[in-house]
């Protein structure tokens, strides 16, 4: 089992003594009694640097202690540049690799009847539960290397310690911050763009009277958040969001024309509580899609964006989501140094990060959008199907849209005692007999499509 991320330590301030210090309390015995304890006085690094360039042993352990602990102190503080959408990670994993996602849906509502009782009472009643898993997909690795010289002269001076840290590794904790960062705003797209969140129609903000009627449709949704509903997330469960864990994405557009404490109204906030709630989201041209490209390009679907896309996207003037809906947790984070090459004289050091990224689909996440969301068709693998009895066939459907409208399906068999079906597309064959399968739009009724399935030889 990978080992898990380390606790952060976050009470250094990075000068000379406290990073050899810091290096030196978490030392071996060996080193603690051969490196002596630190002052900022130029002497004494460079006594501690000759000390430690004159023992492979000893310099292999302060560059593993530097990276492993003085670097996650940087990279946990503001150092260098917060991922502004940092907060939506949950932490440390506690055990194994996968997120077991559970939703219990309300249970059924029965007749008093005394009569009844008597025959019904030892009958059992199966809650409607719901899983999903949200399983290890990110797992990426940093890389930066160091000459021995370089080294050499950070103990020339008081401060080259300091400034070392920084070079070793600074590029390494910034890009890993940078790619959360587009990591996260790239699975707030494609689940827009795949028809995962729930589209409202808006229009644009650029006149008053279309900025009031946001600010209205914002309100609205905000009091029908705060009771049960079906509407608003993907497995159309019984769900909940109170306000105080709704996020609040807005466009630079609607951010610009917008008085914050008119949206903070809306959402019945004060100001500043609304301001802890908002995330400015910066146009989607503005995507890095050459950096994803990087991160994903050649995993299992994975979408690489179009400008056209982005474009479309950038309809979106507001993205209103529970907190609980991102199902972001760290399995691993672990730096590591080697020793030095001896022909080439330079070390290399490896930054090390691997999480679940993934989104809840019991939980609420509205758009609103200024575009229209129409089913166009939805069309099946497949038209017809013999199957023996006791044998599985999948559908596999295809559903066009505009707008990014809602692309789940509601699947029925008109005769379940031949051929059942699940919210897959899994047809299991039952008994001989003929049923139809029907593939029908949660968000347009009216557009179906159909698999004529035959079981045995029919009769």
């Amino acid at each position: 089992m990978a080992r898990k991320p380390r606790k952060l330590e976050r009470d250094l301030t990075g000068s000379p003594a406290e990073v050899l210090n810091a290096v030196r309390n978490g030392a071996s015995t060996d080193y603690q009694e051969a490196v002596p304890y630190a002052t900022n006085e130029a002497e004494v690094i460079r006594k501690i640097g000759a000390i430690l360039l004159d023992n492979p042993i000893f310099y292999n352990e302060f560059l593993n202690g530097l990276v492993n602990r003085i670097g996650k102190v940087i990279f946990a503080s503001d150092q260098y540049w917060e991922n502004p959408l940092g907060w939506v990670n949950k932490g440390v994993l506690d055990y194994g690799e996968t997120v077991e996602d559970i939703f219990v849906d309300i249970a059924k509502p029965h007749q008093f009847d005394p009569a009844v009782a008597e025959d019904e009472w030892m009958k059992r009643e199966v809650p409607d539960v719901k899983t999903v898993f949200h399983t290890l997909n990110y797992t990426k690795f940093y890389k930066s290397t160091i000459q021995d010289v370089d080294i050499r002269k950070a103990f020339t001076n008081a401060s080259g310690v300091e400034r070392m840290v920084a070079e070793v590794i600074g590029s390494m904790y910034k890009a890993a911050r940078y790619d959360l960062y587009q990591a996260t705003r790239y699975l707030i797209g494609i689940n827009m763009y795949d028809g995962y969140v729930t589209g409202v129609k808006v229009a644009a903000p650029t006149t008053t009277e279309n900025l009031e009627n946001i600010v209205a449709v914002a309100r609205a949704i905000r009091s029908e958040l705060e009771f049960p509903s079906r509407k608003y997330n993907t497995m159309k469960v019984l769900n909940e969001t109170p306000v105080d864990r709704l996020r609040f994405f807005i466009s630079t557009t609607l951010n610009a024309t917008m008085d914050v404490k008119v949206l903070a109204n809306a959402f019945n906030m004060d100001k500043a509580e609304f301001l802890g709630k908002k995330v400015v989201l910066p146009p989607w041209k503005d995507l890095d899609v050459e950096r994803l490209d990087m991160l994903f390009k050649g995993e299992e679907g994975y979408h690489s964006f179009t400008e056209a896309e982005l474009e479309a996207l950038d309809n979106v003037v507001a993205f209103i989501v529970d907190e609980e809906w991102f199902q972001f947790y760290d399995t691993y984070i672990e730096s590591h140094t080697s020793p030095v090459n001896g022909e080439g004289l330079y070390y290399n050091n490896w930054y090390h990060i691997q999480k679940i990224l993934s989104a809840s689909p019991f939980r609420n996440a509205i758009m609103l959008i200024g575009t229209d969301q129409t089913i166009v068709s939805i069309t099946l693998n497949v038209s017809e199907v013999t199957l023996p009895v006791g044998a599985n066939f999948t559908a596999l459907a295809t559903v066009a849209t505009t707008g990014f409208a809602p692309k789940t399906l509601k699947w029925t068999s008109s005769n379940e005692t031949v051929a059942t079906v699940d919210a897959t597309g899994c047809i299991p064959a039952v008994a001989n007999g003929t049923a139809t399968i029907t593939a029908k739009s949660d968000f347009d009724g009216t557009k179906t499509a159909t698999i004529s399935v035959t079981v045995g030889d029919g009769q």
